[in-house]
């Protein structure tokens, strides 16, 4: 589905921040995307063309980085500079961008969204309550296409080089809960980096400093 639909169908769940949350999971790797093309060139005037591709994790991690996700939701395509670097991270151009359907309903159950006019309803005097969201485990997910959240600390889930870790990734590292990661930012444990979106960004040198504390 495009991204504008995807966009709809998670916020019709009753999720807020809809367009927030998926680029966070995607960054995370827990989200895959699909482009019809991608176009790649490196600071030596290398280029690489690819048709019907995945999105790569580290192109959403640059987009959160660099304050241009909103592009991903008007027009579907995003272009990210390149480093000037031998070695560094290629110039990109990403069209035709669309989400796997399954990925972003186990999202709305890994929420345990609650449809928009279900809510409503609980406010009529006498409506019947709604039906429980479904469970994650109702959801048929393709195991081999989706990494499954952890339930023990991982720190590879933040690649080898990050500067900066979306909330998912941080309670992946860390195996905290998203209330506790607040809180350890509220108590200076954890560094918030301001990226101008109001997508959550952690410093990863604080995320190590604190996993630190905690083993020893």
């Amino acid at each position: 589905m495009t991204p504008m639909k995807a966009a709809q169908v998670v916020e019709a769940a009753g999720i807020e921040d809809a367009q927030t949350i998926i680029a966070d999971f995607a960054a995370a790797g827990l989200v895959k995307a699909y482009a019809l093309a991608i176009e790649t060139i490196d600071a030596t005037g290398n280029s690489a063309s690819f048709r019907g591709a995945t999105v790569p994790v580290d192109f959403w991690q640059r987009l959160i980085l660099d304050s241009i996700v909103a592009d991903v939701w008007v027009s579907g395509t995003f272009r990210l500079a390149g480093s000037e670097l031998i070695g560094g991270a290629p110039a990109a151009v990403v069209t035709g961008i669309t989400f796997n359907a399954k990925h972003i309903e186990w999202l709305i159950a890994h929420h345990e969204g609650t449809p928009i006019a279900r809510r409503r309803k609980r406010k009529a005097k006498g409506a019947p309550k709604p039906a429980a969201a479904r469970p994650v485990d109702e959801v048929v997910v393709d195991v081999a296409d989706v990494r499954p959240l952890r339930r023990k600390a991982d720190p590879a889930a933040i690649p080898p080089g990050a500067l900066l870790a979306s909330m998912e990734q941080t309670m992946q590292a860390l195996n905290k809960s998203r209330g506790t990661i607040y809180n350890l930012i509220e108590q200076g444990k954890l560094t918030r980096k301001e990226t101008g979106l109001r997508s959550v960004s952690i410093e990863v040198a604080s995320i190590r400093a604190f996993a630190g504390q905690i083993q020893n």
